[in-house]
């Protein structure tokens, strides 16, 4: 029922609703979100001071006041997408697409304030019990408020789950503990009438650990996309199997994916004959980055490494790693094999990809122990070195 009811509206206030690879667009659905909290939000405050005033509770009228602060989440949402939809400048060469996330934790950081201040008064009303006096009109009032704030909750959730918006997802977050809140105090306040005096602050401490466990989830959420995460496994396969749908490619490794917002870019290395010409690779790369962007709309940096497949010591060392990988857990794979030859040495350099970091002195032991192998099988190789892949490159 939501989810069709949020779709007629998205139908009819938004043009080219459809088109949520555009910013201008996408920035649509969040001032749609921002603006329908801020107009409802507007209605439940007077409906509350309405009614507090007409019935003298104190409490009503507070709680107005509340709905009426609830406002500036939604006043933070407008101006996180209005800032994250503009395009690069000078100064922000990748966009400012990473302020959504600074409005989510500042959201989180609201809630988790709001929890702290609720727990406190809630510790202060058990220490102090009060009778909780409210009248039927008072409690229905509250109940009709809790619906509307629940609606709001779940327009905000669709419309987050249209655009994987982290901050319209906050915002959901956000009405939607505030509508658990106040069915608690309902429930405190019905009980209140058969004399339970201490249920009010009971009940308040429980809302604001809910208000503060959720604060704390979502500012982890934000903080993870602003400090940089793993990239979704789906990207990194789909960029492979573009990449390698080229037959001249021998291997792809060494991938990187940094984001910024909705913005992605990626680098990445790739393996191929040492027979190409250099116009020739700078050719393949060109179709690469080209069908990537088509695809993904990714823009995408390589980096190519010639690989010379009639060399029968590079295929002998290929085989060889691929036998003692097999026997080894710590080792996922292997990549940039470089035989270099000076005077009358051998130099063997190569990457290795660790399946799980590991503690400096282990890494140190592994690396022994395969140079150790390696020069036993090739004793015309005077030197092994070998060099641990980072953990943010991906194959």
């Amino acid at each position: 029922m939501f989810r069709s009811a949020t779709q007629f509206i998205v139908k009819a206030v938004i043009k080219d609703h459809n088109q949520l690879d555009r910013d201008d667009v996408r920035s649509r659905y969040g001032f749609l979100e921002a603006w329908t909290s801020i107009a409802l939000n507007f209605v439940i405050f007077v409906i509350k001071i309405v009614f507090g005033f007409l019935s003298h509770s104190i409490a009503l009228i507070a709680d107005a006041f509340h709905s009426l602060s609830d406002m500036s989440t939604s006043i933070i949402i407008l101006i996180g997408f209005r800032i994250s939809s503009k395009p690069p400048d000078k100064e922000h060469p990748f966009g400012h697409g990473r302020m959504e996330a600074i409005s989510t934790l500042i959201i989180a950081i609201l809630l988790f304030v709001t929890g702290i201040e609720v727990g406190k008064a809630s510790i202060l009303r058990i220490i102090h019990p009060q009778p909780i006096k409210a009248s039927w009109l008072v409690i229905g009032v509250i109940f009709i408020t809790v619906l509307l704030k629940e609606g709001l909750a779940q327009f905000s959730r669709q419309l987050g789950q249209m655009i994987q918006s982290s901050a319209l997802n906050a915002d959901y977050w956000h009405h939607h503990t505030d509508a658990i809140a106040a069915i608690l105090v309902i429930i405190a306040m019905i009980l209140g009438k058969f004399n339970f005096p201490y249920l009010d602050g009971y009940t308040g401490v429980l809302v604001s650990l809910i208000i503060i466990f959720m604060g704390f989830k979502i500012a982890k959420r934000s903080s993870d996309c602003l400090l940089g995460t793993t990239p979704d496994p789906e990207i990194i396969s789909k960029i492979k199997n573009i990449v390698l749908s080229f037959n001249e490619v021998l291997n792809v490794y060494d991938i990187v994916v940094h984001q910024y917002g909705r913005m992605k870019i990626a680098t990445l290395h790739i393996e191929i004959s040492d027979t190409y010409s250099l116009q020739q690779a700078h050719e393949l790369v060109e179709k690469i980055e080209d069908a990537v962007i088509k695809q993904l709309n990714i823009p995408l940096s390589i980096h190519t490494d010639p690989v010379n497949l009639k060399d029968k010591q590079f295929r002998a060392v290929r085989k060889f790693l691929n036998a003692y990988i097999k026997k080894n857990d710590l080792i996922l794979s292997y990549n940039d094999i470089w035989i270099r030859e000076i005077n009358t040495e051998k130099h063997l350099i190569f990457d290795i990809v660790l399946r799980s970091p590991l503690p400096v002195e282990k890494v140190k032991i592994l690396k022994r122990d395969l140079k150790k192998s390696l020069s036993q099988k090739f004793p015309d190789i005077t030197k092994v070195t070998i060099n641990i892949d980072p953990a943010y490159m991906f194959r």
